[in-house]
């Protein structure tokens, strides 16, 4: 269902600007390059157990063991390359991605409606405030002072370093540690605030100038 709902949130926010074969070529591979990318990750962070089989890659503990850094890359980087190809901007339609992100978090806190489970419910309220928030934050962000060049990428680059901070400072509410399984979605929250940082065009120099005046610089 997220993933019926996940596709036509897509088309919604690119039907006035692309052909509907396109989208459709572009969903199918965004959802491809998710479960490939999802299903690799958590391969080689847990090959002790899959070992060098291709077989258990492919289809041991299929059900559950996937990655959810993986299913992010996957979709960036599929959407990056799809994008590129016919000569756009893929930055324009990275953005729509940041919406469907939330529905997918949104149907799986559903979980919390039938176990109770902590995650299910926060993952609930994740998918729900990012549903609601996102189309304020479409309007406005170009307004935002310190987000000066106004361009696209700042919805998947906003929503996402937001998303996987939260899921670690779940991640050690919930076990009192970040464990080495975290390390993937720290690395992308980094990424997705360098990429942030990138699309403002802001200048380094005189924002380490102004960080560091009065402190190190006399």
């Amino acid at each position: 269902m997220a993933a019926i709902v996940s596709s036509f949130s897509m088309w919604r926010g690119l039907k006035e600007d692309y052909q509907e074969e396109i989208i459709f070529r572009l969903t199918l591979a965004v959802i491809a390059g998710s479960l490939i990318f999802s299903r690799l990750l958590f391969v080689l962070f847990n090959l002790s157990e899959f070992g060098f089989s291709l077989a258990n890659w492919l289809f041991l503990n299929l059900k559950e063991n996937f990655s959810l850094a993986g299913a992010f890359i996957g979709a960036f980087l599929m959407t990056f390359w799809q994008i590129s190809r016919l000569d756009r901007n893929p930055w324009e339609v990275l953005d729509t991605l940041a919406l469907p992100f939330f529905y997918f978090f949104l149907a799986g806190g559903g979980m919390f409606l039938t176990t109770g489970n902590f995650l299910g419910l926060a993952y609930l309220a994740i998918g729900l405030a990012g549903i609601l928030g996102y189309p304020w934050l479409k309007r406005k962000y170009r307004s935002l002072t310190w987000y000066q060049s106004g361009k696209t990428g700042f919805l998947i680059s906003f929503c996402s370093f937001l998303i996987f901070a939260l899921l670690i400072l779940l991640a050690f509410l919930e076990n009192g540690r970040i464990y080495f399984d975290e390390l993937p979605l720290a690395l992308l929250m980094v990424i997705c605030l360098a990429a942030l940082y990138y699309r403002s065009e802001r200048d380094l120099k005189k924002d380490l100038k102004s960080l560091f005046k009065g402190h190190f610089v006399k």
